[in-house]
């Protein structure tokens, strides 16, 4: 390369001599949850997680709609507490355990009678325990820095591996039993036992009928089997983005839709039903197709 004026300006000496460039990503801090939101430390060994609902915390939950209301959903307050349990703890894992979990009551974030949405609401706040692995949700009003009774409790711990244990696997501590998620097999043998196939698209419209007004977000639900003895199983749609979460309350959610289809389908409900308990429940993050797999216990009639 030959520079025929050395008192070129350096901007004179960069046209001259380009410079390729490599764009690199560096990490300096790990990106908050959509659901928790800042980081409050107090006195005593509690920590809670405050969030405004907006951004990205409404598009999560937008699209559940429960008789013309917006409700937090009950998958969300799992994917919460695990977030927030993990995020207390300081530990690189999130896989958590949650037991005990009591949904006390609805949180609307909107409301259909009064016309409004997204107002009544500021911020959701979790509060963690760092000890004893306690939380408890609550929500605060504009006009109002108290914050309201619960609407969900349980705990929650962060739940390491050991040695014996495989990807899937949960323990009771309660009982000491162990679940594990079912392989590709196991999937396969269950499905050959369900002969009552339903069509995603009437089991909406069910739901539409007993007020779940669910929008397409949380239309998860592609194909489906039933047996005699109310057991079920789903295939739900491939998500590609996670928008931040480990386990999308979207996700979680339509499990828990399958866990009602039995109820809707055979007309032996009309009226609106929402889970109020999770006795335990593992959550973690994985890769692969989606299923869900239930069984549902009726009283005979």
């Amino acid at each position: 390369l030959r520079i025929p004026d050395s008192r070129l300006d350096p901007y004179s000496l960069m046209a001259c001599c380009p410079v390729s460039y490599r764009r690199l990503a560096f990490a300096w801090q790990s990106d908050t949850h959509p659901l928790l939101g800042a980081a409050l430390l107090d006195a005593s060994s509690s920590i809670s997680f405050k969030c405004a609902v907006k951004g990205a915390f409404q598009n999560l939950v937008a699209e559940h709609v429960v008789s013309g209301d917006i409700l937090f959903p009950r998958s969300a307050y799992l994917e919460m507490a695990r977030a927030a349990s993990c995020a207390a703890s300081s530990s690189t894992q999130s896989r958590a355990v949650l037991e005990d979990v009591l949904f006390l009551k609805p949180l609307a974030l909107s409301s259909s009678k009064k016309n409004t949405a997204w107002v009544g609401v500021e911020a959701v706040e979790i509060v963690v325990d760092a000890r004893s692995g306690h939380f408890e949700v609550h929500s605060s009003a504009p006009d109002s820095a108290a914050r309201s009774s619960p609407h969900c409790t349980g705990i929650a711990h962060v739940h390491k591996m050991s040695q014996n244990q495989q990807i899937g696997q949960l323990s009771d501590f309660k009982s000491g039993s162990v679940f594990s998620s079912p392989s590709e097999k196991d999937l396969a043998g269950r499905r050959c036992r369900l002969h009552d196939a339903f069509d995603a698209s009437r089991l909406y419209a069910l739901f539409q009928s007993i007020g779940l007004e669910y929008g397409p977000a949380y239309r998860l639900v592609q194909q489906g089997w039933l047996s005699e003895q109310r057991a079920g199983m789903g295939v739900l749609r491939h998500r590609s983005v996670m928008s931040g979460t480990v386990v999308h309350p979207a996700d979680l959610d339509a499990s828990l839709q399958l866990s009602l289809a039995p109820w809707v389908r055979k007309s032996m409900t009309r009226e609106t039903h929402l889970p109020f308990a999770v006795r335990s429940a593992l959550l973690e993050g994985g890769k692969g197709h989606l299923r869900a797999v239930s069984a549902c216990f009726m009283p005979a009639r």
